[in-house]
This record gives C-alpha cells, sequence and structure tokens, in this order.
C-alpha cells in the first residue's frame, strides 16, 4: 500500500546541543573590578554648603544661614534678608552692592552645579 520503500537504515542520532545560556559574562570568570576615580575634595567648605535647589518653597539655605546673622548672600553689606536665587532673588537695595551681588552670583553657580551633579 505503500509507495516508498521500507528505509530500515537507522538514523544517525542528532547531536545534543546544551541549553541556551544567555549572554552575559562567561561562567567561571570573575569580573575585576577598576576602581572608580574618586573626585577631588574640595580646599575648604563652600559657604553654601547645604543650600538645595527645587520648587522655591522646598528649596533650603546653606547651613550658615541663621535668624540671627541672616542670610550668607546678603550678610554683610547686604540687608541680611534671604537672598536665596530660588526663594525670590535680592531685593532692589542689595542690587546696589557689588560684593552682595558677587555671591548671589556664586549662589547660583553653586545651584546649577548640584543640578549637573544629580543627573
Amino acid at each position: 500500500m505503500n509507495d516508498e520503500p521500507e528505509n530500515n537504515e537507522p538514523q544517525p542520532q542528532t547531536e545534543i546541543l546544551p541549553t541556551h545560556r544567555r549572554g552575559g559574562w562567561p561562567k567561571g570568570k570573575q569580573r575585576k573590578f577598576k576602581p572608580r576615580a574618586s573626585q577631588p575634595k574640595p580646599e575648604k567648605e563652600s559657604e553654601f554648603a547645604g543650600m538645595s535647589s527645587g520648587e522655591g518653597w522646598n528649596s533650603r539655605c546653606a547651613a550658615l544661614c541663621n535668624p540671627k546673622q541672616g542670610c550668607v548672600i546678603t550678610r554683610g553689606e547686604g540687608s541680611g534678608n534671604c537672598g536665596h536665587p530660588e526663594k525670590g532673588g535680592l531685593q532692589a537695595a542689595d542690587l546696589l552692592k557689588p560684593k552682595v551681588v558677587e555671591r548671589y552670583n556664586a549662589a547660583r553657580k553653586y545651584l546649577a552645579h548640584l543640578k549637573v551633579d544629580k543627573r
């Protein structure tokens, strides 16, 4: 009934391959971790240390700001009121004093560097 001749020859056994392993580090080899280059520590702590950025109400003043001595930015020659760049900035009277404006710009740069470091 079959038109095909019977094939009694044994079929060659196909080679059984091991299960596929996902790519990655080969088994048995240990990874060699390279130590990260440490960032150089600043010579002195910034006067703006502790200052943070965020929403205006969520920003924190520098650690050296306090009610008795006033704001780090406007202390001394300025009015002593808060001069945080994200909390309203400088008042008109403080804008006339170059040292206060210089400290304000330094605080803005400090906050910009904090934003970059977060990334």
